[in-house]
C-alpha cells in the first residue's frame, strides 16, 4: 500500500507536535528546577558575623606594616572586609 501525500503530511505533523511536547516537556522541567534552586537560595541562612573593632583594626596596621608577608595580608584583608564600615568619614 503506498501512502498518499495527506498521510505522509499528517505524519509530518504528528512528528513535528510531538517533538515540540517534549521540548515543552523539558522546558517546563528545567523551569520548576530553576525555582526550586531559586528558593532554597532565597532561604540558606546568612552569616551576620562582623570583624570586631579591635580585630579591624590590628587587621588595618597588619596590612600597612611592610614586615608581614602575603599570607597573613591576606586574612588581615579577609577580617577587614567583614567589619562594620568606619564612622570617621561621616
Amino acid at each position: 500500500m503506498s501512502k498518499t501525500r495527506a498521510d505522509e503530511s499528517s505524519n509530518c505533523h504528528l512528528i513535528i507536535a510531538h517533538r515540540l511536547a517534549l521540548t515543552l516537556t523539558n522546558t517546563h522541567q528545567l523551569v520548576v528546577g530553576a525555582l526550586i534552586v531559586a528558593k532554597e537560595v532565597k532561604h540558606m541562612g546568612r552569616n551576620r558575623k562582623q570583624t570586631s573593632a579591635k580585630v579591624a583594626s590590628k587587621a588595618s596596621k597588619i596590612l600597612t606594616d611592610g614586615r608581614y608577608g602575603k599570607d597573613s595580608k591576606s586574612v588581615a584583608a579577609s577580617a577587614l572586609a567583614q567589619a562594620k564600615p568606619s564612622k570617621r568619614g561621616k
